[in-house]
């Protein structure tokens, strides 16, 4: 998801492994009390976020960058409990 995949004769079987990954990943989501996740860009981080969100699951996002890195919690009764440390930005609330 986020990234277009092949079309032709192999669209049609790719197509069928990107929603079997994205159905395992929901039950995967489904069933903790609680998601974790270190990826490297926004865009691997916003499907499972929003699967989080809607099953009401608390997620805790850590990013890393070369010279920075921001943990973000989203969820039941989060609004925007984070901690960052850059050097452009130092930014924390927590609690």
């Amino acid at each position: 998801p986020g990234h277009s995949f092949g079309g032709g004769k192999d669209g049609i079987a790719e197509a069928a492994g990107v929603k079997k990954d994205v159905e395992r990943l929901h039950a995967l989501v489904e069933e903790h009390d609680a998601v974790f996740l270190l990826t490297d860009t926004r865009e691997s981080r916003w499907l499972p976020t929003v699967m989080a969100l809607a099953t009401n699951t608390p997620l805790i996002n850590a990013a890393l960058g070369l010279d920075s890195w921001l943990v973000m919690r989203h969820g039941p009764h989060s609004s925007a409990l984070y901690a960052a440390n850059n050097n452009s930005l130092d930014c924390q609330r927590l609690g």
